[in-house]
């Protein structure tokens, strides 16, 4: 799969990078909402890796600007995020996302 992963964090994106990689798939990587939205309409990902909280375009309205521009594909966006009450995790849904993981992220098993 071709996953975009957008994060404004450089070391959560090398870590999903890393996991992603070593399972075979083809990452690429945004470092804001506007670079996920501009990346995602040149390079046409599988899947959609997305931080909430990022200067500038945060990851609610880059979901938003992806669904909105994604024709008749269907491209998943699950969010990572920090915040696990229930308000924050509806808004990841609302705005069209599909799923979403709490931080942090390893790739361990539980």
């Amino acid at each position: 799969m071709r996953i975009l992963v957008v994060d404004d964090q450089a070391p959560n994106r090398g870590l999903l990078s890393y996991i992603l990689e070593d399972d075979g798939h083809e990452v690429l990587e945004a470092t804001d909402g506007e670079s996920g939205v501009a990346q995602f309409q040149s390079v046409a990902p599988d899947l959609v890796l997305m931080d909430v909280a990022m200067p500038g375009m945060d990851g609610y309205e880059a979901a938003r600007t992806m669904k909105a521009n994604a024709d008749d594909r269907h491209v998943p966006i699950i969010f990572l995020t920090a915040h696990s009450d229930e308000a924050s995790l509806s808004r990841c849904l609302e705005v069209g996302g599909d799923d979403f993981l709490t931080k942090p992220i390893n790739d361990r098993p539980c």
